[in-house]
């Protein structure tokens, strides 16, 4: 009998937690216009989430954006977190761009099929349930399309290292996989790139903090790297200050051309004596547009 009381009270008690799960109302809707994507490796493919928020999120919520790429056996592949940009406002529409990196730095992906999925959460271990159209693989997580990466082609475009560009390195997670540093000033020359297009970049100014030393060129105030390209566009930007800087170079000419990095400062690797300035964390060329795009933290 009092075994029969203790599977009663337990499958009370899954009953209840499932009827929670499915009266979790539901903190905006999530639509997006682009349900099949094609992931080249090398690339960068913008996908854009419309989110209209619903309920306000409790008082201090910082909330992020998890959007992960899952492999046929549901292991994530690539992630794209991000926080949510701009304001929470109930009843208001924000278009968050999201820059879906197969980066020509690290190694490409199996070719095959993949399923993007989306999720919101506080930063913490909270998820939020969402309004949206795709498949629930649980936790609040949501498949929102299928991308395929496509065989490797040998007329793919390509990008070539500056000698003063170090080996790659592991990036540490599936967010930025592998990166590259360069000592001192250094270039990338692209090939095999079909105008009009952009070349992406997730650049990194080292956080100057203990084992790290920073020395800037006389006269500098600030750490600055000058980004300027031959592509037949005349493009030039600066890049300032610590931290991660997104950026898009327009290609307006056949290649081969040239993006150069001049940097006016050098970070010393205390101990090893090793001379960093500029991290490439990402680098994935965009087809068939070219305007320029302000550098901006990701």
């Amino acid at each position: 009998m009092r075994h029969r009381r203790l599977a009663t009270a337990l499958t009370l008690l899954v009953v209840a937690l499932a009827g929670c799960r499915r009266s979790a109302e539901p903190v905006a809707r999530l639509t997006l216009t682009q349900r099949q994507l094609q992931l080249p490796h090398g690339a960068m493919v913008p996908l854009d989430l419309k989110w209209q928020p619903t309920v306000a999120l409790p008082a201090g919520t910082a909330p992020v954006v998890f959007v992960h790429l899952l492999d046929a056996q549901g292991a994530v592949a690539r992630t794209f977190d991000h926080p949510f940009p701009g304001r929470w406002i109930v009843g208001e529409t924000t278009t968050d761009r999201v820059a879906l990196y197969h980066s020509a730095i690290g190694p490409a992906l199996p070719p095959g099929d993949y399923r993007l999925t989306v999720g919101l959460y506080d930063g913490q271990e909270k998820r939020f349930a969402l309004g949206v159209e795709g498949e629930e693989r649980g936790r609040h997580e949501y498949v929102v399309a299928q991308v395929r990466a496509p065989q490797l082609s040998t007329s793919a475009p390509a990008l070539t290292f500056s000698p003063e560009w170090q080996a790659p390195e592991p990036g540490g997670d599936r967010q930025a996989v592998a990166r590259r540093w360069l000592s001192g000033d250094g270039s990338l020359e692209v090939t095999k790139l079909a105008p009009p297009a952009r070349l992406w970049m997730l650049l990194r100014i080292p956080k100057v903090e203990p084992p790290l030393r920073m020395l800037l060129d006389p006269g500098a105030a600030v750490a600055t790297v000058g980004v300027s390209s031959n592509c037949g566009s005349g493009f030039s930007a600066d890049v300032t200050g610590e931290g991660f800087h997104q950026l898009a170079v327009p290609i307006a000419a056949p290649g081969p051309c040239k993006v150069g990095f001049d940097t006016n400062y050098v970070v010393v690797e205390m101990g090893t004596g090793r001379k960093l300035s500029l991290g490439l964390e990402q680098v994935g060329w965009e087809p068939g547009v070219a305007t320029s795009v302000s550098p901006t933290a990701p």
